[in-house]
C-alpha cells in the first residue's frame, strides 16, 4: 500500500502542477518556478527573475500513463523511459540545510486503524503544491530541530492504531515524518516525543485508497450471485464524487472492504458515500461482461394501456442505512393522461394492505403542464419490518407502470429524499 502512495500516485502530480506565480520577494527570496519541456526532457526555470541552474532533466513516467510525472509533458506510450524512483533521505541528514524553496510538493496521508476492512474509512491522501501548505509544513519541520526526545519502541508503539504520514518531495529526493496514534513521531526508524502540532493541508487534491486483505470479490446482480472476480484493489484510487448519482444500483460487488454498489465502471457507493474512480483501474470489465435488466412484472392490459411504459425507470439503491418507516413504501407511477385510481389488489402483492394516493390527478388548474404530472401513492404493508419494506420496494419497482419505488423515509440525512409536500 505504501508503495502505491509513494509512487503510484504520480498520475496526480501532473494534475497538481499549476504553481502559484508571484513576484520574487527580495527580503525573503522565495523563488517561483515553472517547467519548460520538449520531447527530450524538461528544465526548471525561475519566473521571479533569479538565475536558475541550466540543467535539462529526462522525463519520468513511473505510472506509465504517457505523461511525465514531473512536468506533465506528453511522452507517448511508444517511448521507452526507464522509471526513475525518488531517492529517500534521512530527516536528520537534510533538515539543517533544507530551505522552503527546496520543497516542491507535500503528500499528507491519513492511514486508518486496524478495524475490520468493511467499516474502515479509506486512506486519505492530500497532495499539495500550494505555497501556504509548503510554508506551514516547512515551519513545522524546522521547529522539530532540537525539540525531539527519543523514546523506546515499547513506550511509543500502539497496536492497531492509525497514523498520519508526511512525505516531503524536493527535486532530487524525498523524506518522511510519521505521527502515530499516540502522537509520537516516527523518523528514520526511531520514535520521538514532541510538543508540536502537525499542520493541516488546506489546498491540493485529496484522493482515497482502500486497504483489503483479499483481492477476491463476488458480483451480485439483482440479489443473485453471478460471478467471482479477483482484482488488485491496491490500484483502486478514487475521489469523492461531486454530485449524487441517480439510476440503478443493481450491480453489487462484495469485497473484503465492504459492499460496493456500482453505478458504472467509474462510480460506486460504499458505506453511503459516493466515489469516482480516477486511477487506471476501474470496474468497466464488469459492465462489459454483464448487461442486466430485472424481470418486469406486467399488470392487466387494461391498466397498462393507461400508462406510458416507455418511460425511464429508477432503481432504489438498497445499500442505504438511512432510517425509514417499517410499514409503508412510496411508489411513483409512469406518465398517464387518464390518471386512474387503482386498488391495492391490482398490484397482485399479498403483503400489500392498502393504497393511499398522495397525488392522484391535477386539480383546479393548479398544474399548468398537466402532461408532466406524476401520480404518487403510499402502500401500507400487512407484515411490517425493515426486511418486508425492502422486499416490497424490490417488487413494486419491477412493475411495468411504476417509475420508482422507495421506502418512506422518516429521517432525512443530507443527500437523501426530502419529505413529500403535505406529508409528516
Amino acid at each position: 500500500m505504501k508503495k502505491l502512495l509513494t509512487i503510484g500516485l504520480a498520475c496526480w502530480i501532473a494534475v497538481c502542477m499549476s504553481i502559484s506565480l508571484t513576484a520574487c520577494d527580495s527580503s525573503k527570496h522565495k523563488h517561483t518556478k515553472e517547467y519548460i519541456s520538449n520531447e527530450n526532457g524538461h528544465q526548471m526555470v525561475y519566473t521571479c527573475g533569479c538565475a536558475y541552474p541550466d540543467i535539462m532533466e529526462l522525463h519520468i513516467d513511473v505510472d506509465e500513463n504517457a505523461y511525465c510525472d514531473v512536468c506533465g509533458y506528453y511522452v507517448g506510450f511508444e517511448q521507452s523511459i526507464e522509471p526513475i524512483y525518488p531517492v529517500e533521505k534521512s530527516f536528520f541528514e537534510i533538515i539543517e540545510g533544507l530551505e522552503q524553496s527546496d520543497i516542491e510538493r507535500i503528500e499528507k496521508t491519513n492511514f486508518q486503524g486496524s478495524i475490520k476492512p468493511s467499516v474502515r474509512e479509506p486512506n486519505e491522501c492530500t497532495i499539495s503544491m500550494q505555497e501556504a501548505d509548503i510554508q506551514a509544513v516547512y515551519s513545522w519541520l524546522k521547529s522539530l530541530q532540537g525539540a525531539l526526545t527519543q523514546v523506546s519502541d515499547l513506550e511509543a508503539q500502539v497496536e492497531g492504531g492509525g497514523a498520519t504520514e508526511f512525505m516531503i518531495h524536493t527535486a532530487t529526493y524525498y523524506f518522511k515524518v510519521v505521527e502515530n496514534a499516540r502522537d509520537y513521531l516516527y523518523i528514520d526508524g526511531k520514535y520521538y516525543a514532541h510538543s508540536s502540532e502537525i499542520p493541516d493541508i488546506v489546498g491540493g487534491e485529496t484522493i482515497y485508497t482502500f486497504e483489503s486483505y483479499s483481492d477476491k470479490a463476488e458480483l451480485y446482480l439483482g440479489g443473485e450471485k453471478v460471478k467471482e472476480y479477483e482484482f488488485d484493489f491496491e490500484q483502486l484510487v478514487c475521489v469523492k464524487a461531486k454530485s449524487q448519482l441517480t439510476g440503478k444500483y443493481l450491480y453489487q460487488l462484495v469485497t473484503d472492504f465492504g459492499v460496493l454498489y456500482l453505478h458504472d465502471g467509474k462510480h460506486f457507493i460504499r458505506n453511503n458515500r459516493v466515489y469516482e474512480v480516477v486511477g487506471t483501474f476501474d470496474f468497466s470489465q464488469i459492465f462489459e461482461e454483464f448487461t442486466y435488466q430485472p424481470p418486469i412484472i406486467s399488470l392487466s392490459a387494461e391498466i397498462e394501456s393507461q400508462f406510458d411504459l416507455t418511460g425511464e425507470k429508477y432503481w432504489w439503491y438498497s445499500g442505504t442505512n438511512a432510517e425509514f418507516d417499517d410499514g409503508t413504501i412510496l411508489i411513483c407511477f409512469q406518465k398517464t393522461t387518464s390518471y386512474p385510481e387503482l386498488s391495492v389488489e391490482d398490484f397482485m402483492y399479498e403483503n400489500a394492505e392498502s393504497i393511499r394516493y398522495l397525488f392522484l390527478r391535477p386539480m383546479g388548474g393548479q398544474y399548468e403542464n398537466a402532461e408532466n404530472y406524476t401520480q404518487i401513492a403510499r402502500i401500507t404493508l400487512k407484515e411490517k419490518g425493515r426486511d418486508k419494506v425492502i422486499e416490497a420496494v424490490q417488487y413494486f419497482e419491477r412493475i411495468s407502470i411504476i417509475r420508482a419505488a422507495e421506502p418512506n423515509y422518516v429521517v432525512y440525512p443530507e443527500g437523501e429524499l426530502v419529505p413529500l409536500e403535505g406529508e409528516e
